[in-house]
């Protein structure tokens, strides 16, 4: 899009329809995946994307332009940083959540310190290549490193609580496959019917309060799942999801303009896989993080009311997740398997109330850092064509796209 669409105007544009398409993404996938988990075995919803990328493998080369560095400028891969940059993350990753689950100890301790050590290995040689995997020369502008560190909290609030969302209600509400799916298509056609207005506040308002503003959108939507029980209540859950991905798709479709627009136009692939890295990065984190933060509230919360009734196997292996406190209990008695789930459901929703908490207070964060470092860049005004248009026809083209 940066290639395509030169136009500041016009790149916004683009961005949001964009955005729009993946929220409708968003919408269909969990329905095709609850459709197919109801009727065909689980390893259907990996085969399903096959048909899909043989498309895009046909099509994207003829209808996508596509912008090339003249040769010899591109550089190689270098498979060493790829190798440290993988091991770092998932030395850090599997130490958080070992962390979590078991306590802490030597051997969690030396893998966050390993992973760190690998991430300043990783950086330091991206400076001393002539070719770097990560071009240093992309963060010494400030505005692409602040609005790559929102984007990276974007998915780790959006991601990393997702994991939640889709639990709660199939082990805490019991809810099949295709009527939670069906359920979690409120949020993204929300967001695919407010998004396209973005592009029409950001002629007029500074894109770091617009960004703001939906992480304190994103903030409400984590207090209100804060007051989820076990208790069946699709207000609530709706609620808080609706503003969770609503907050967040405001974000992303100005951090989106925000990255490309801070990077030259040759190195404008480098921004969008920098970008899409990043993002990828703060789900895994967000996975890990939250779901660090809710294992461990969930076992102590298990440990403090646990069924004297249920065998101490049964008990043991429940502690860990409810996925495995439900497995556990389909091969009990009737009243130990309700007495069971009863604690682990109660646990579980305990443990969502706490990782709300956490991903509320790092959307309130993020707001406040974008603000404190994005809050000079100007919003893009209107072109003098736009400007002798009627308000009626700009907002019904903003609506169009």
């Amino acid at each position: 899009m940066r290639s395509m669409f030169h136009d500041d105007k016009q790149r916004r544009s683009a961005i949001a329809v964009w955005s729009t398409g993946l929220s409708v993404g968003a919408a269909l996938g969990p329905i095709v995946s609850g459709v197919l988990l109801q009727f065909f075995p689980w390893g259907s919803v990996f085969l399903i994307n096959a048909p899909v990328m043989v498309l895009l493998l046909i099509l994207v080369p003829a209808l996508v332009p596509e912008y090339r560095l003249p040769r010899g400028q591109a550089g190689r891969f270098d498979l060493a940083s790829g190798l440290l940059s993988l091991a770092g993350v998932l030395a850090i990753i599997w130490g958080l959540k070992e962390t979590a689950v078991n306590g802490f100890s030597a051997l969690p301790a030396a893998a966050l310190a390993a992973g760190l050590a690998l991430g300043y290995v990783f950086v330091r040689r991206q400076k001393t290549l002539s070719h770097p995997m990560i071009d240093p020369q992309l963060f010494r502008n400030r505005d692409f490193g602040a609005s790559m560190t929102v984007s990276v909290a974007c998915s780790f609030c959006l991601i990393g609580f997702g994991v939640f969302t889709t639990q709660y209600l199939m082990e805490v509400l019991r809810m099949s496959t295709l009527e939670a799916a069906l359920w979690t298509m409120a949020s993204p056609v929300v967001v695919t019917l407010v998004v396209p207005f973005v592009t029409i506040i950001a002629r007029t308002v500074r894109p770091a309060y617009i960004i703001a503003a939906g992480f304190l959108v994103a903030a409400v939507g984590f207090v209100v799942m804060t007051q989820l029980e076990v208790a069946r209540s699709m207000v609530t859950v709706m609620g808080g999801a609706i503003g969770i991905g609503l907050g967040i798709a405001i974000v992303l479709t100005c951090i989106t303009d925000l990255v490309v627009a801070a990077a030259p136009a040759e190195r404008a692939g480098a921004a969008s896989a920098l970008l899409e890295t990043g993002q990828e990065l703060g789900g895994a984190l967000g996975i890990a993080i939250l779901g660090s933060i809710g294992a461990a509230v969930y076992a102590v919360t298990f440990d403090a009311h646990t069924p004297h009734d249920v065998p101490a196997a049964a008990v043991q292996a429940s502690r860990q997740t409810l996925a495995t406190a439900s497995t556990v209990a389909h091969g009990l008695p009737r009243a130990q398997a309700d007495s069971l789930l009863a604690v682990a459901r109660e646990a579980f929703t305990s443990s969502l109330h706490y990782s709300a908490i956490a991903g509320g207070v790092v959307a309130v964060g993020a707001a406040v850092f974008t603000i404190a470092l994005l809050r000079r860049i100007k919003p893009t005004p209107p072109t003098p064509k736009d400007n002798n248009k009627t308000e009626e026809t700009k907002v019904l083209e903003g609506a169009v796209a």
